[in-house]
């Protein structure tokens, strides 16, 4: 129930916020053509290096419409081409991520929830224009280094 979240009771409070696992957490396909059908909350966290795992088959995932959201460490043009086909895509997680620019998510037009967590370093938030469905930001130990804002923004 996304409007739960969405109420301010709910949502977590920094700094120690626990992110937590929502109910009927998806994770460990590595294959994303196995995930099973029915699957509402899927949970994609970087694997280690050491494991040399890495996600194939993003494009299984391509208008699925039972998704509702995602959790990810790393995004890209390739991720958002698909995230955007995603019709009830709500709820967007991105963290332990190492990149220092986050590409334009404006194609998720139906995202409602952003989480950013444990990045370390944004250099713009560029990436937040024209977002227009989106009720909630939240941003869990974020470092604005060298930050610079869009022109006309609203922060």
């Amino acid at each position: 129930d996304w409007n739960n979240y969405l109420s301010e009771e709910k949502c977590p409070s920094p700094p120690n916020a626990h992110l937590g696992v929502l109910e009927g957490e998806v994770w460990g396909h590595w294959d994303l053509s196995q995930v099973p059908k029915g699957t509402k909350i899927l949970s994609l966290p970087t694997p280690l290096k050491r494991t040399k795992l890495s996600y194939s088959n993003w494009k299984a995932l391509r208008n699925n419409d039972e998704i509702e959201a995602i959790k990810l460490g790393y995004i890209d043009e390739e991720r958002i081409d698909v995230l955007s086909s995603l019709p009830n895509l709500k709820y967007l997680q991105i963290h332990c991520n190492s990149q220092d620019n986050i590409p334009d998510l404006f194609p998720l037009k139906t995202l409602q929830v952003l989480v950013l967590a444990y990045i370390t370093r944004i250099d713009n938030i560029e990436f937040l224009k024209r977002l227009s469905n989106l009720k909630t930001l939240y941003n869990a130990t974020v470092s604005y280094t060298h930050l610079t804002l869009p022109t006309n923004s609203r922060v």
